[in-house]
């Protein structure tokens, strides 16, 4: 939580994530409903969720971004993609 905390050094540490809004391009390639290759590039913004940023840490890591979000938009952009000829 934002504030004062004692840290103290070799037994606590800070691990310091964003929670101001980013931005994450990904480019996916998927097919459409006619079998036709589409190479799509989106760009998403998000923000993480400050009273959950802990829970976030200790379940996903500093690697949320890899683990979580872009397999998210890429399995998003091959469902649309497929809906489409």
């Amino acid at each position: 939580n934002e504030g004062i905390h004692m840290i103290v050094p070799g037994v606590n540490s800070v691990e310091l994530l964003e929670v101001r809004t980013q931005k994450e391009e990904s480019t996916g390639t998927a097919a459409s409903r006619d079998l036709q290759v589409v190479t799509t590039t989106v760009a998403l913004n998000f923000r993480v969720d400050r009273s959950a940023v802990g829970k976030l840490y200790q379940n996903v890591g500093k690697e949320y971004k890899a683990r979580v979000i872009d397999p998210t938009v890429q399995e998003s952009i091959k469902v649309v993609t497929s809906k489409y000829t």
